[in-house]
């Protein structure tokens, strides 16, 4: 037998010898380590077997940037629009309570001129006003002993059939000869 001599060149030399590989991309690109790799689980009969690689499958296309974008705009422009309508209704609001005060500044100028014009009329129906008045303009005489007259039920009766009122008409009440007093009462309530 013939022994054949090989010659076993180190490592370094073996990379050596090999052309030189242009550099790219993916060459730059950092590989795993041998030893990063997971050993492989032990067959039965103690010798490690082949690292097997998951099956390859499709998987669709990754999300696309121009969904996202769309979908914030599209959340920025609801968002616009509805703080624009808050916006008019705030505004639509605060219109309707500024006529709100108006109206009610006017009711209430109203009812105080009504307060105003019933106090003069209680002033000109005072007999302090009245008795002055007719005793220095008219002329007249206050009497000294003043006689109540209480009138009978025919004489009632009679009156009213002469003046073709009811006997228990409202107007002939407090007011009587301002029938429409008792209207306005009506409308302002409990207001003096």
């Amino acid at each position: 037998m013939s022994h054949v001599a090989v010659l076993s060149l180190p490592l370094r030399s073996r990379r050596s010898l090999a052309p030189p590989v242009p550099v790219s991309r993916d060459s730059t690109a950092p590989q795993l380590r041998p030893s990063a790799t997971v050993p492989a689980a032990p067959t039965p009969a103690g010798r490690p077997s082949r690292l097997r690689r998951p099956r390859l499958s499709v998987v669709g296309p990754a999300p696309r940037r121009r969904a996202i974008g769309a979908l914030v705009a599209a959340l920025c422009a609801v968002i616009f629009f509805g703080l624009l309508a808050l916006t008019a209704l705030q505004v639509t609001l605060a219109q309707n309570q500024e006529q709100l005060d108006r109206v009610n500044r006017e009711v209430q100028d109203a009812r105080d001129y009504y307060d105003r014009l019933r106090l003069a009329v209680a002033r000109l129906q005072s007999p302090d006003y009245i008795v002055p008045t007719a005793t220095d303009r008219l002329g007249m005489v206050p009497a000294t002993a003043p006689v109540y007259l209480t009138p009978t039920g025919d004489v009632v009766n009679y009156v009213a059939a002469a003046t073709g009122q009811a006997v228990g008409d409202p107007s002939s009440g407090t007011g009587a000869g301002r029938p429409q007093w008792g209207q306005v009462k009506e409308i302002t309530g409990r207001a003096p």
